[in-house]
């Protein structure tokens, strides 16, 4: 009973919020929303107030020696590097512990 009148009423609903009154705007042939895949860039490079700060409290000739390491390694986190590529396949394959082998011995080995 209650459904019957939440379905009379639902369609006033529907129009009293300015969605329109056909069901045809919901279906278009091969109209749907799909974003794309965000790209990380290097880490580095794109942290400002990192490097400001590194700018501030790390002396000049120091950060000279290091700064091309930083953003190598920006470039290693980055979509295109090996580490974020590693990172997403250990969260996808865990390790697991095997105790036992196939006759019941104790091994306690990592497959």
């Amino acid at each position: 009973m209650f459904a019957e009148g939440f379905r009379g009423s639902l369609p006033t609903v529907i129009l009293s919020c300015g969605l329109g009154s056909s069901a045809s705007m919901y279906s278009r042939q091969g109209a749907y929303f799909q974003q794309e895949e965000p790209r990380l860039g290097n880490q580095y490079l794109e942290d400002s107030s990192l490097i400001a700060l590194l700018r501030r409290l790390v002396p000049s000739d120091v950060l000279a020696k290091f700064e091309p390491d930083l953003v190598k390694f920006g470039d290693r986190v980055s979509t295109s590097g090996d580490i974020l590529y590693y990172g997403r396949e250990s969260e996808l394959n865990p390790p697991k512990l095997v105790p036992f082998n196939a006759f019941g011995r104790f091994v306690c080995t990592r497959a």
